[in-house]
């Protein structure tokens, strides 16, 4: 088995969906400035959201960038079977445990005051969000989708455009 050649090609696709992050990060920066006057209390939510979604890129992009180092000494370019069936599952569970970290930083660890009944409260529903966006079930924990920041909705949409 060529766990070098896994682990690699799982940095480089932690590394695609940390820049697809930036990417809604930067938008959720434009739209935080055009509503910050007309709308403060969408502001403040957005403005949360902002930066659930620049502490993820940040800690995925160590994350990433460190998986990506670790598995470059390792062997020749060959995927096998064995070795395609296990990026398979690596990806999918590691892509969705990143996917859901917005989510999660938005809900619990912001200035935002969610309460316990929250759908985002806990880890395994923003979990289960990420992995319902990114195997395209479309399935979901929230009752009211709208309500959730433009940038968090922005990132649930290329969660599902990305799987």
């Amino acid at each position: 088995m060529n766990f070098g050649f896994v682990v690699r090609q799982l940095g480089k696709l932690l590394i695609v969906l940390i820049l697809s992050l930036l990417a809604v990060a930067i938008w959720s920066l434009v739209h935080y400035l055009s509503i910050r006057e007309t709308d403060p209390a969408g502001a403040a939510s957005e403005w949360a959201a902002l930066w659930a979604l620049l502490y993820t890129t940040a800690g995925g992009l160590v994350v990433g960038a460190g998986v990506w180092i670790m598995g470059r000494g390792g062997g020749d370019e060959y995927l096998g079977r064995r070795e395609a069936l296990l990026l398979v599952a690596l990806s999918w569970l590691i892509g969705a445990a990143l996917a859901a970290m917005p989510y999660f930083l938005w809900a619990n660890v912001t200035d935002q005051t969610v309460g316990a009944d929250h759908p985002f409260g806990g880890y395994v529903a923003c979990y289960f969000e990420a992995m319902s966006g990114l195997s395209t079930t479309g399935a979901t924990v929230l009752v009211d989708v709208e309500s959730l920041p433009r940038g968090l909705l922005l990132w649930r949409s290329l969660t599902q455009w990305l799987g």
